[in-house]
């Protein structure tokens, strides 16, 4: 999956004119006469795919040269569904020619949407539910005897996300809310829920979101 996603934005890059390659950085030519691009698999995790376009342009062009160059790249990779980021033009030292990198994430699709109330999460990447059952001793019926009762039980409800480098953090919900799970045929819904707490990581594909509700509330399961 990685090689054929490179070898269509590769494949992209050439189609507007922009000399690229299936390659890793720094293996460019020091003999450059216009900028190139050279296309990686920067990073695969069970989320996403990242992948890396190098844009390498010769000094005497420029930065202007490799801008331009990296804004090229950037809207191939917008084209084809990747998040882009672009980081700041520069000088490698290695081949000495003008560098600057360009990075476009795709979040791996799920076999299901999931729904907060009646709005879709774009970015989710993980879905998952505990069933939490507490277990209430009572007092000893005799000897090395304790009689165990069913307690209360709640649904522990976990929504993680990879969301764009940039993305503005929206205000949680206060109250109750709904969050459906839909698979092919089957919808699950969760009532009742409220937000237990949420915590952001910064990565280098974007920020990792990762939000956990409970509910008292028994879930429903409509379809087949």
């Amino acid at each position: 999956m990685g090689d054929e996603r490179i070898s269509r934005v590769v494949t992209a890059l050439r189609a507007k004119g922009l000399r690229a390659e299936h390659s890793y950085p720094g293996r460019w030519s020091p003999h450059l006469t216009s900028p190139a691009a050279a296309v990686n698999l920067q990073k695969e995790t069970p989320e996403c795919y990242v992948v890396g376009v190098d844009i390498y342009g010769p000094t005497e062009q420029g930065g202007v040269a490799c801008e331009g160059a990296a804004q090229s790249a950037k809207a191939v990779l917008t084209e084809l569904g990747a998040v882009p980021r672009v980081g700041e033009c520069g000088y490698s030292e290695k081949n000495g020619l003008l560098c600057l990198h360009v990075s476009g994430t795709w979040v791996k699709r799920l076999p299901y949407t999931v729904k907060i109330n009646q709005l879709s999460v774009p970015y989710a990447t993980s879905f998952t539910a505990k069933q939490i059952i507490s277990l209430n001793p009572l007092e000893a019926l005799g000897e090395g005897v304790t009689r165990v009762v069913r307690g209360s039980n709640c649904w522990k409800l976990t929504v993680e996300e990879m969301l764009p480098a940039g993305s503005t953090m929206k205000r949680e919900l206060t109250g109750e809310f709904v969050i459906s799970v839909i698979y092919p045929g089957t919808t699950v819904k969760y009532r009742g829920c409220r937000w237990e707490y949420t915590f952001w990581e910064e990565t280098s594909a974007g920020v990792r979101q990762v939000r956990v509700a409970r509910t008292w509330k028994e879930r429903e399961m409509t379809g087949g």
